[in-house]
Formats: C-alpha cells, sequence, structure tokens
C-alpha cells in the first residue's frame, strides 16, 4: 500500500482542488459576487445576426467582417462587463452575429433588490421636508441614478443639487467602477 500512495495522491489531491475551485465559484455566484459567467444558452439571452448590405458599400474599400465585429464591440462593450460576444459570420453576404445574455431569472430579482435597496436608503437618508418622501416609483435602469437625483431634489425644495448627485452616486457606484446592475 505505501507504494502507491504517491500515486493516489498524484490522482486525488488535483480533483479535490478542481472541487474547491468549482465549489467556491458556484458559491460565489449564488452570494452575489460573480462567480460562474453563465453563457447565453443557460441563462437566456438575445442573439441578434445582421448581415451586410453590399449593395450600399463603397467599391473601392476593401470590407473585412473582423473589422466590423472589432468596432462594434469598442462601442458596445469595451471592458467586457457585460459578457456580450460580437463576432463575424464568414459567407456571402458578410454577417456579424452579437449575442447579449439577460443573465436569468437570479439577475433579475438581484437587479431588483439591489435597486430597492437604493431607494429605501434614499428614503432613509433623504424623508422629504415633511418625512413622507417615497421613492419606489424611481424606475431601475438606465435612467435610474439621473431619476433619482431628480426625485430627490424635487422632494427636498433646499437641497443641493450636486450632494444630492454625489449620494446617489456613491450608492450607485463601488471603489469607482460602476456597479453592472444599477446602471
Amino acid at each position: 500500500m505505501r507504494r502507491f500512495l504517491t500515486r493516489i495522491l498524484v490522482c486525488v489531491l488535483p480533483v479535490l482542488f478542481a472541487g474547491f475551485v468549482v465549489a467556491k465559484a458556484s458559491r460565489d455566484y449564488v452570494g452575489g459576487r460573480g462567480g460562474f459567467r453563465l453563457g447565453v444558452d443557460l441563462v437566456g439571452g438575445t442573439i441578434l445576426v445582421y448581415e451586410v448590405d453590399e449593395t450600399k458599400m463603397p467599391t473601392d474599400k476593401d470590407f473585412k467582417a473582423e473589422d466590423l465585429a472589432a468596432a462594434l464591440k469598442r462601442r458596445i462593450d469595451p471592458a467586457d462587463l457585460y459578457n456580450i460576444t460580437i463576432r463575424p459570420i464568414q459567407g456571402s453576404p458578410p454577417r456579424v452575429e452579437i449575442i447579449l445574455p439577460t443573465g436569468g431569472r437570479y439577475q433579475v430579482e438581484r437587479e431588483q433588490r439591489e435597486w430597492q435597496e437604493v431607494l429605501n436608503q434614499a428614503a432613509a437618508d433623504w424623508p422629504g421636508d415633511k418625512g413622507d418622501a417615497n421613492y419606489s416609483e424611481v424606475p431601475r435602469g438606465s435612467g435610474g441614478p439621473a431619476a433619482l437625483t431628480d426625485a430627490i431634489a424635487a422632494t427636498y425644495k433646499n437641497a443641493n443639487r450636486d450632494e444630492v448627485s454625489a449620494w446617489v452616486e456613491s450608492k450607485t457606484r463601488t471603489g469607482g467602477k460602476e456597479k453592472r446592475f444599477l446602471t
């Protein structure tokens, strides 16, 4: 048995290490701290395929679908924060495929919960002149932080708009980076 101990450890230790890594990533995903970035096939999403109209292209320019895909990627998701895949599809006519994952039900629930926490904190920190502030109607999404700033400024007539904007900014950003789920 002694001579097989090394061989057994060589086989078992990598399996245990891999199991630990997977368990930690799974726990982080459920805990809301990252983890696995599931693809569109597992969590749902949208796949857009755009076809290039060759009749409207200038004849003197050399067109490459790879250049178009790279330009779209720089424009849509330059820091790769949203897991958007943009790739060229060769053929005649050339096409570009854009894959937009939605994140599934778990991510939508998490986004709503985080936004509700920000609204609750806004009601606690900025209760209004009469103490009856209600920010529950402020929409979540790309205009949410600006709409919340407007709602707080409207509730507080004497509020310094820059101070309100800085407060909202601090609640929707962490470490100088935008929170993915509040922008």
